[in-house]
């Protein structure tokens, strides 16, 4: 039995014809009416909720400086110039990260340019912790090499967030461009092109007209007052 289910009225038909009386009841019962506008205000509370606490436990890093532009200039061979940027901790939860090139394409790889170095390019940083990351550019053969013909290389690389935001970081690094770790083929080429310099320089000088007190005047001797003892 339940309270919520009454039976109000039970009776039979008196139906002469037949032999088998059939019977009807009546029922009474209480049911529970949803209330579509409640339901939709609760819903919604709990949804604010949920996602107030995702918003706390997220890791919240950020960056300075704020432009995360980074320029090394020019570089000669074999030199090396080191820029750095500081990640700090705003949130309340351990934010794990990694720096790898924008390109790469699994979460688990860190890769750079093979003409940068990064002292830390994974890491934890704990809640209100500042960490430094140093990005070096180093113009070694191999750097100097693919850079001999296009001279500037620009890169994006991307610090990931475990569980939260990308940072995108633009770097730039130009070469010089001297023959030391180019391709021998530039340093023959360059070599040929040598001796017609010299002598367009050799027809320069000379065409040009010598001033007349750089005249050569002629040696007459040292004076016996000067002579060499």
């Amino acid at each position: 039995k339940s309270a919520a289910l009454r039976c109000s009225q039970y009776d039979r038909l008196n139906i002469p014809h037949s032999d088998h009386y059939p019977v009807f009841a009546h029922f009474e019962m209480q049911l529970r009416k949803v209330d579509e506008d409640k339901k939709a205000k609760v819903t919604s509370e709990i949804i604010r909720g949920i996602d107030s606490l995702e918003n706390t436990s997220m890791p919240k890093l950020e960056i300075t400086p704020v432009d995360q532009s980074f320029d090394f200039g020019i570089l000669s061979f074999l030199e090396s110039k080191t820029l750095e940027f500081q990640v700090s901790n705003m949130g309340t939860v351990p934010a794990q990260y990694r720096l790898a090139d924008v390109s790469t394409c699994s979460d688990l790889q860190i890769v750079v340019p093979h003409w940068l170095r990064v002292d830390c390019p994974t890491g934890l940083v704990m809640p209100s912790e500042n960490k430094r990351i140093t990005l070096t550019a180093v113009m070694n053969s191999e750097a100097a090499r693919d850079m001999f013909q296009e001279g500037c290389v620009e890169e994006v690389l991307v610090l990931r967030i475990a569980g939260g935001r990308d940072f995108f970081l633009p770097v730039k690094c130009e070469y010089s461009g001297t023959f030391f770790g180019g391709p021998i083929h530039s340093v023959d080429s360059a070599l040929h092109r040598v001796p017609h310099q010299l002598a367009l320089l050799g027809a320069l000088c000379s065409n040009a007209k010598k001033p007349a007190d750089a005249e050569a005047l002629p040696f007459t001797g040292f004076s016996s007052g000067h002579d060499l003892q």
